[in-house]
């Protein structure tokens, strides 16, 4: 396997930065990479922690650009290979024979798990986002959520790349997260005044405003990245189209969530956007609707959401069962449900 280089931004990352390491010199033992990070201005311990590690370190001003702080790391960087991680990001897992791709004009997505504390206690979503390249072809653009682009402009070829990351970023005090929505506010809305018509700024607004526990805000963005029209082939249309049943769903308006049913046929195997659509029909107090829904989730396979493939139509058919008098079905349903917490309190209620 060829070299590569690991590069990253950096700013008053100690409370992760000795995690991370300790994680990529368990998973890449062996193989030759260096670490080259770029410090936008840390006064804590986060640069001696990484030097300690053996890292590169470089420092530049932040200038409130993503995409610009992340080329001057891979600037500096001595293989051409990139796999680009945060401070936040833990690796887990690597297949050496699956990472780097056939042709160095592609791009490969990693398999993030997101964690998060949510309404009911600490949950996690996976997403798959581009992250390895050879800088040779594809460098960085957009100064939030910045994105790796061929640099002859031709569409993006992407691969899946066996290489996998727990990442910790939204997980926090709720001081810590304001301060970052705060400043990817501030960035969103310069990009959206310059690009007004990007769907992709939208939804990523509307994200912020997810972390930001503002389900009107997020469905505010949300409906206007829908209203540009963009491809549901993407994997971001479809994350926003699901959040924004999600957040209609959490606010007391599931006849809204319902209407999103529209997207069925583009998005019949989304487990994600069916399990939605399941809770906003079972709201609504449509039992049957709802648990063919359910029923498709669990068919669909793979969810980003944990559970949304499982557990939770599982558990919600149970509640049907329920609401319809079978409280054998509904404790059948319940006990597949492994250890998912409410389950387990409905089998003790049952019983």
């Amino acid at each position: 396997m060829n070299p590569f280089s690991i590069t990253m931004i950096m700013k008053n990352e100690e409370k992760y930065i000795d995690k991370f390491f300790l994680a990529i010199e368990k998973i890449f033992d062996g193989y030759q990479y260096e670490v080259v990070i770029n410090d936008t201005g840390s006064n804590d311990n986060s640069v001696e922690i990484a030097i300690k590690h053996g890292a590169k370190v470089i420092h530049s001003e932040w200038k409130d650009d993503f995409s610009f702080s992340r080329n001057l790391a891979v600037n500096e960087a001595s293989y051409d290979t990139i796999i680009v991680l945060d401070c936040d990001e833990f690796v887990t897992g690597f297949n050496p024979e699956k990472v780097f791709p056939a042709s160095p004009d592609m791009i490969g997505r990693l398999r993030i798990r997101n964690f998060f504390v949510g309404s009911d206690g600490d949950d996690s979503y996976t997403t798959y986002l581009p992250r390895i390249y050879d800088r040779r072809y594809s460098r960085f653009e957009g100064a939030i959520h910045e994105q790796i682009i061929p640099m002859n402009k031709a569409l993006p070829k992407y691969y899946d790349a066996d290489l996998s990351v727990d990442h910790f970023g939204y997980y926090g005090k709720p001081e810590e997260l304001a301060k970052k929505t705060e400043k990817y506010e501030r960035i969103l809305l310069s990009s959206l005044k310059d690009n007004p018509q990007d769907p992709y700024t939208l939804f990523q607004l509307g994200q912020n405003h997810n972390m930001m526990r503002d389900p009107e805000g997020a469905i505010k963005y949300y409906r206007m990245g829908m209203s540009m029209n963009p491809d549901v082939s993407l994997e971001y249309v479809r994350m926003m189209i699901t959040s924004l049943g999600n957040n209609l769903i959490r606010i007391g308006r599931p006849e809204e969530a319902a209407e999103l049913n529209i997207w069925s046929e583009k998005l019949n195997r989304d487990a994600d956007f069916l399990c939605m659509l399941g809770l906003a029909y079972l709201r609504t107090g449509k039992y049957m609707e709802s648990m063919q829904k359910f029923l498709s989730a669990l068919a669909a396979g793979d969810s980003k959401t944990d559970g949304a493939s499982t557990y939770i139509p599982l558990y919600n058919m149970g509640i049907i069962n329920e609401i319809l008098g079978n409280k054998d079905g509904a404790l059948s349903l319940y006990r597949q449900c492994g250890d998912y917490k409410p389950a387990l309190e409905k089998i003790r209620e049952l019983i």
